[in-house]
């Protein structure tokens, strides 16, 4: 008799104090408690062909490439680049260089390459101008993208990052 009413009394005493916690204890805490041993899910980095953002079109048989900005996804623009390419409509350096030099137009993976995810629209044209200067200064642009317009601003940058960082 004596085991029955000791485990009696432990079941009032735990049921006691249950009753107790929730009379102290917020529901949200009771759920905050309850579920913070779960992971929190990592928010998903969505592929590079996804993103908007200054691109680099290049293949392995050229080496130059074709710089350029778009506010969509580098998915959209490059399929607008192969809807050109295949309709013969050079509505772009890119283009006209490709069917000038009668050029293989490869897949997205194997051509077209993020170089800066720029989600704000006002950086998209000063970033795709540093970009394209800085492949002209290295003489890695197509031809048909080339200027011989200089622009100080530019210039001045590139001019001090060579000379802080030497090679």
């Amino acid at each position: 008799m004596d085991n029955l009413h000791i485990l009696q009394s432990k079941n009032k005493e735990n049921h006691q104090l249950i009753q107790k916690y929730k009379r102290s204890h917020s529901p949200q805490e009771h759920i905050r408690l309850t579920t913070a041993h779960k992971p929190k899910k990592k928010k998903k980095n969505p592929p590079e062909h996804d993103k908007s953002g200054i691109y680099k079109i290049s293949r392995n048989n050229c080496h130059r490439s074709y710089i350029r900005q778009t506010s969509r996804s580098l998915k959209q623009r490059f399929q607008e680049h192969t809807r050109y390419i295949k309709h013969n409509e050079p509505q772009s350096a890119y283009t006209l260089h490709t069917l000038n030099n009668k050029h293989q137009h490869g897949p997205i993976k194997d051509t077209m390459t993020l170089l800066k995810h720029i989600e704000k629209p006002s950086l998209l044209i000063p970033y795709e101008q540093l970009y394209i200067q800085l492949y002209h200064h290295n003489n890695q642009l197509i031809p048909e993208q080339q200027s011989n317009e200089q622009n100080p601003m530019y210039q001045l940058i590139y001019n001090r990052h060579n000379t802080s960082h030497p090679t």
